[in-house]
């Protein structure tokens, strides 16, 4: 199967566009764990604190 370059250029844009959105899923990801990581460790230390 022979590819024309515009054929080649689209796959290669999907594949960008796809990493792309995997990236900012990724990072959000992240931040969504770091968030609920420093709130449960506020929360460890409250109860640190109480006992």
């Amino acid at each position: 199967m022979v590819w024309g370059p515009r054929e080649r250029n689209k796959s290669q844009v999907a594949l960008y566009n796809f990493l792309i959105v995997l990236r900012a899923t990724e990072r959000r990801f992240i931040n969504l764990i770091g968030s609920f990581c420093i709130f449960f460790c506020k929360l460890h230390k409250n109860f640190v604190f109480l006992f």
